[in-house]
């Protein structure tokens, strides 16, 4: 049978499930070959997933799958990849490696910036696309605006950045 057949019943089969999880393992395979059962995420997958959803509402304490806030977001992102973070963007600091001051980003990596009411972390987004000068996209879920994709030296975020987290290099 062709690779062309077998992808077209794949497409067909697709339409008939449901499950978030599913869709979205099925969706990593389609878009770059990553095979069920493996522990690792390719980050590309997990930012084209996330980026399915560009424009979806901003509503606070929601977690998906029509309406997120930041922390709502990047859980059910990362949720539909086998991957469990913690709820709020302040706990999901503790989720996955830490990364030290000057190390380089990777797509997928989570980054932490505080807001104007608070001292500690107050917003979380995914980084999407790393530029050549160390400066990146990452993907969230804005107040007003919904999910969005921002550059790192948008100056709100880029004076409020406080962290970042790589999750893909751990185990679902």
């Amino acid at each position: 049978m062709s690779k062309n057949i077998q992808r077209q019943r794949l497409h067909f089969k697709i339409g008939f499930l449901l499950q978030k999880k599913t869709l979205a393992l099925i969706y990593a395979l389609l878009c770059t070959g990553v095979a069920f059962g493996q522990e690792e995420v390719a980050a590309d997958s997990l930012i084209s997933f996330a980026k399915s959803h560009l424009n979806a509402p901003y509503a606070y304490g929601a977690a998906g799958p029509h309406q997120f806030d930041c922390s709502g977001f990047t859980s059910y992102v990362f949720e539909s990849f086998g991957y469990k973070l913690n709820r709020s963007s302040g706990d999901q600091q503790q989720n996955g490696r830490k990364l030290q001051t000057g190390e380089p980003l990777q797509t997928g990596d989570l980054v932490f910036f505080k807001n104007r009411r608070m001292n500690g972390v107050g917003h979380v987004g995914i980084v999407s696309d790393i530029i050549e000068n160390g400066t990146f996209f990452f993907i969230h879920a804005a107040t007003k605006r919904g999910i969005v994709i921002t550059h790192s030296e948008n100056f709100y975020y880029k004076t409020r950045f406080v962290g970042s987290v790589r999750i893909l290099t751990s185990p679902p």
